[in-house]
């Protein structure tokens, strides 16, 4: 509060006593007769206030008016007065002002905050180091906002909201940034050739399923491996196929054996690539049946293909290649009415030999229809071994060879396992439903 100066009068006999102001109302620099100056005319205290250099040094108003004091207040405080009005007060420093706009109080504008205009409502206003009484420009956005979708390092992000005040309007669920479900997916990725079919992630159903190799087929190669020969899928995810294998009948996906499992022997990843794989250790002419579904670990299978196919008997040359531990240089046949021949392994054909009757050890019983009797070196479960291998032959042709020329054959009767009576030796006699009426100097087996 602004103290005054009151003038006082000399003379008339007024004492200290009467009188009510002290040297405190006094302005400095002016004397007067005060309550506390015992009738003597005293020096007054009152600071002065009035410019810029009085009571100590302070700040002109602005460059404008450089000389115009203001002196900073005290206790600044927001409340309300006794009459309901909201104020902001302050005390200013004890002293005289001059009126007129000659000098003035004030505290530091960040005193009333730091607020700028962008910190604001548009709608709002606000006094602060950045002005008094100044209009906000903050934008009013309402309870939601689109935005943009961002991944980095560690997080996803809803970005690029414009800038703006988001307000809850009572609204549980707001403010709420927002964007759309298609940014969403974009972001992660997420498609429905990549989900696995029967589920959906984020509003997208899941075409995901396991592609299937197509046009499978199956042929014998020999008379102990089937050849499995598919088209791998144009496209994934396709890991391999697994194979049932069945003599009886069709297998499905869990009857039979497990036969095989894999990407096959040939372009392997290959997409569109022909392929396949050998079953092996087959009994010869066997009609095998398989199922081939392809699959993917943890995804599923495709579809099956069910193919079946007849493995071929055994040559002669197969037969006995077969049986172990047969040294291919003691093998040789003696025909018991036409003349003795060797084996040639490579060709198939009983060449000739020696047509003594020592060539073979032991006593051997010939009969009209027998063509040949072939030696091998064997021991007895071998022996047997090759006896039931060459049973499939029964009732098939044998063709003989006079010189270089070969002539129809002669069908097969029975095959006999026989054992010389002085040694391990043992024959192989092949009987026929004819006799021989040529000399034959090889015999030659169907293959």
């Amino acid at each position: 509060m602004s103290e005054v100066m009151i003038p006082m009068k000399a003379g008339g006999g007024t004492s200290s006593d009467e009188l009510t102001a002290k040297r405190e109302h006094v302005l400095a620099g002016y004397t007067a007769v005060t309550k506390d100056s015992d009738d003597e005319a005293v020096a007054g205290t009152m600071p002065d206030n009035s410019t810029c250099t009085s009571n100590g040094t302070v700040p002109g108003i602005n460059s404008s008016y450089p000389n115009v004091p203001t002196r900073e207040a005290d206790n600044l405080q927001y409340c309300e007065d006794v009459d309901g009005v909201n104020r902001i007060n302050m005390c200013p420093p004890r002293g005289y002002y001059p009126g007129g706009g000659g000098s003035y109080i004030d505290r530091p504008a960040a005193d009333f905050g730091n607020a700028s205009a962008s910190d604001v409502s548009a709608n709002k206003t606000f006094t602060s180091s950045d002005g008094l009484n100044k209009n906000g420009s903050l934008a009013e956005r309402g309870q939601y906002q689109n935005g943009g979708v961002a991944f980095c390092d560690t997080y996803f992000a809803i970005n690029g909201l414009p800038e703006g005040i988001y307000r809850s309007n009572g609204a549980s669920w707001a403010p709420e940034a927002r964007c759309t479900a298609e940014q969403l997916r974009n972001a992660l990725g997420i498609r429905g050739d990549i989900i696995k079919s029967g589920n959906s992630i984020a509003g997208i159903a899941g075409t995901l399923s396991v592609q299937s190799a197509i046009n499978f087929s199956a042929a014998a190669i020999s008379y102990d491996r089937i050849r499995i020969s598919w088209k791998n899928p144009s496209k994934g995810p396709w890991q391999g196929v697994f194979i049932q294998m069945s003599s009886s009948g069709v297998p499905g996906t869990g009857g039979g054996s497990r036969v095989y499992t894999g990407t096959g022997w040939a372009n392997q990843n290959t997409a569109g690539a022909e392929n396949y794989v050998d079953i092996t250790s087959l009994n010869p002419g066997t009609t095998y049946y398989f199922t081939c579904t392809s699959y993917v670990d943890n995804l599923g299978w495709g579809n099956s293909y069910n193919v079946q196919a007849t493995t071929s008997t055994m040559t002669f040359a197969e037969i006995l290649n077969n049986v172990g531990d047969i040294p291919p240089t003691v093998f040789y046949t003696k025909s018991v009415v036409h003349g003795g021949c060797t084996f040639n392994s490579s060709s198939n054909i009983l060449a000739q030999g020696s047509n003594s009757s020592s060539s073979v050890s032991g006593s051997i019983v010939p009969d009209k229809y027998t063509v040949s009797i072939l030696l091998i070196t064997l021991n007895e479960n071998a022996g047997n071994t090759v006896l039931n291998l060459t049973q499939h032959w029964v009732g098939k042709q044998i063709y003989y060879r006079t010189g270089t020329t070969d002539y129809t054959g002669f069908t097969i009767e029975s095959i006999t396992l026989y054992r010389a009576s002085t040694n391990k030796y043992q024959y192989i006699k092949i009987r026929t439903t004819t006799t021989p009426s040529v000399w034959i100097t090889a015999i030659r087996f169907p293959s």
